[in-house]
């Protein structure tokens, strides 16, 4: 089994109730776009519960640099095309290209920048004792 499948798998198993994945990579939703000084990325929210739960699908132009910054949910990062390296707080550098993913705890520093144009799914649900681990 590919990487990818591997993910998408996992995804599945984890998220039994979203839309089948190439919905997710295909489908429309709420649509957003973020202008930065360093490239263009667009996201559209394919899921939304209580501000809190999300899923997205995204696209951040080659050259895009996201700073630091941390969220208030955890966050899963699957990549399944291009090239992207986050950096930590710590300053460990992580790779992901098409089938890689990452996982930010709660109120994790990252940043990160795209070397290619890169598609993405996002999830981040809330840091709560009701919730996997």
């Amino acid at each position: 089994m590919s990487p990818t499948s591997k993910n998408i798998q996992k995804l599945k198993e984890l998220t039994p109730n979203l839309p089948a994945f190439p919905s997710m990579i295909q489908g429309d939703g709420d649509f957003l776009k973020y202008e930065l000084e360093t490239g263009t990325t667009f996201a559209w929210n394919l899921l939304r519960e209580d501000n809190l739960v999300s899923v997205a699908r995204s696209f951040a132009s080659n050259g895009t640099v996201f700073p630091m910054h941390k969220h208030g949910q955890k966050e899963w990062i699957i990549c399944y095309s291009g090239h992207i390296v986050f950096t930590t707080e710590e300053g460990e550098k992580i790779v992901l290209k098409a089938g890689d993913s990452v996982f930010f705890p709660h109120e994790a520093i990252h940043g990160a920048k795209y070397l290619e144009d890169s598609w993405c799914i996002a999830v981040t649900v809330p840091d709560s004792p009701e919730l996997p681990k």
